[in-house]
């Protein structure tokens, strides 16, 4: 697991040194949610992965500078602008492939909690606001460096609220 986890954390500082930062935040979504995980990183490190992030460099992170990745996907997959994504819109990339479609299927039905058919980008974005609540160890409304690093190093904080 060391060695795998040390591949992808170095597959992902390539991805942001390629892609200015996009791909990153991916990687954290990928980090975060298969617990692939960094032990040893260290603070200059971590400060690959927080800085891009933190888009107005105050050393915390809100829940919009976290979640930019999804609200532009939200908005490439809501091709009709309604400002909801439908089950169409959401797996239209998986029509021809089966296995796919089921699976996106199913992950769309998960995501709609209110069973209407569509998402809203509350909907859209609730695990990744579980996700950043999981994070925010003292539920501030905001990640700071150390609740980010303590995450990434596989030491969360423990909630204090």
């Amino acid at each position: 697991m060391k060695l795998r986890t040390l591949t992808i954390a170095a597959l992902f500082i390539l991805s942001f040194a390629i892609a200015g930062g996009m791909l990153l935040l991916n990687g954290l979504s990928v980090l975060a949610q298969d617990k692939i995980i960094a032990p040893g990183a260290s603070d200059a490190q971590i400060d690959v992965f927080f800085n891009p992030i933190d888009t107005n460099n105050d050393r915390v992170i809100s829940f919009d500078e976290f979640s930019v990745k999804q609200q532009g996907n939200f908005a490439k997959l809501d091709t009709d602008k309604s400002g909801q994504i439908t089950l169409v819109e959401y797996t239209v990339e998986a029509q021809s492939k089966p296995d796919k479609l089921a699976k996106e299927t199913s992950k769309f039905a998960s995501l709609d909690t209110n069973q209407d058919g569509s998402l809203t980008l509350a909907e859209f974005e609730a695990p990744r606001r579980q996700q950043f609540d999981d994070m925010d160890a003292n539920c501030d409304g905001q990640m700071s460096w150390g609740e980010f690093a303590a995450t990434v190093r596989n030491k969360p904080m423990p909630k204090s609220c």
